[in-house]
């Protein structure tokens, strides 16, 4: 049914979307829920549909140029086949956090 969407359609899909996967944040609190669908931090209007999918659209672009080609790496070296998602992660963010700072120290905390 997605696909026979018309832009708006899919836009405010979108929105209502992120609206109720919001809702089920228990670690939330509501002023935070609020605070993620905020125009901007400083005139925390709510934010359009319309704005919601021109994020969606650069956050997804930039997944693709930052994240994905260094976790491709990852997954061709054999050694990596029997890790966990979690343990994936965790060495993905180690190897992005070595490249950006030029340190083979542990990342810090999320």
């Amino acid at each position: 049914r997605y696909p026979q969407l018309r832009p708006f359609q899919k836009k405010y899909a979108l929105f209502a979307t992120a609206v109720d996967l919001l809702s089920t944040l228990d670690f939330l609190n509501d002023y935070h829920r609020q605070e993620i669908m905020f125009r901007t931090n400083a005139s925390k209007e709510p934010l359009a549909p319309d704005l919601a999918w021109r994020r969606m659209k650069l956050i997804t672009r930039e997944i693709k140029q930052t994240i994905i080609p260094k976790a491709e790496e990852l997954i061709a070296n054999g050694d990596n086949k029997d890790k966990s998602h979690e343990e994936f992660c965790e060495l993905l963010l180690q190897k992005m956090y070595e490249e950006n700072n030029e340190s083979d120290k542990p990342h810090p905390p999320m």
